[in-house]
């Protein structure tokens, strides 16, 4: 982090991940949990719905300078995600049977 995306619109990242998990559909309802951003500019709330753990996560910008921004910000978003995730320890069930 702490370097500045150049880019007119460019939002916090912590916000966009507030919205994107108010709009998140509950899980396991039979299909992913998609999101299109249409104006995806440099990838803020792409980089939000990651970080809210939307299943798939679709930008369409027709700037091809901001889409490459956003393509790195995004790949990023998902490294750290996943990171977060391996550094949480398994839980076990209610039955005490260790979680895998």
């Amino acid at each position: 982090m702490g370097h500045l995306v150049q880019h007119p619109t460019v939002k916090p990242t912590s916000l966009t991940e507030y919205y994107a998990r108010h709009i998140l559909p509950p899980a396991g309802i039979g299909h992913p949990r998609r999101l299109l951003v249409p104006f995806a500019g440099s990838g803020s709330e792409m980089v939000g719905a990651i970080r809210a753990e939307w299943e798939e996560v679709d930008g369409i910008e027709r700037e091809t300078p901001y889409s490459t921004i956003a393509d790195t910000r995004c790949r990023n978003a998902e490294a750290h995600v996943a990171a977060q995730k391996a550094k949480q320890a398994p839980v076990a069930d209610l039955f005490n049977v260790a979680a895998e």
